[in-house]
C-alpha cells in the first residue's frame, strides 16, 4: 500500500530527526496510528454487512425509526417516562 509505505517512510524520517518539532509530529503520528488500529477491529465481512444494511436503509427496503417510535416498541407503556 502506498499510504502505509509513505507513512512508514515519514515516521522513519521523524525518528531519525533531532528537531523538537519533528519529534512532536512523530508522537502525534504514533497516537493516530494507535487509534487506527483500534478503529479497524471490524472484519471485512462486518463491513460488508454494514454496507448492505446501509443500502437497504437508503433504498427504503428497511424501516427506520425516530427515538419516540423506537422507545414505544422497546419500552413497555407502564415503564415509559
Amino acid at each position: 500500500m502506498q499510504t502505509n509505505t509513505s507513512k512508514e517512510d515519514f515516521q522513519q524520517f521523524l525518528k531519525n530527526s533531532d528537531n523538537r518539532l519533528t519529534k512532536k509530529l512523530n508522537t502525534t503520528l504514533q497516537k493516530i496510528n494507535d487509534e487506527e488500529e483500534i478503529e479497524s477491529q471490524f472484519t471485512n465481512d462486518d463491513i460488508l454487512i454494514f454496507d448492505q444494511r446501509r443500502e437497504k436503509r437508503i433504498s427504503g427496503e428497511s424501516k427506520t425509526y425516530n427515538w419516540e417510535q423506537a422507545k414505544s416498541i422497546v419500552v413497555p407503556k407502564e415503564n415509559r417516562l
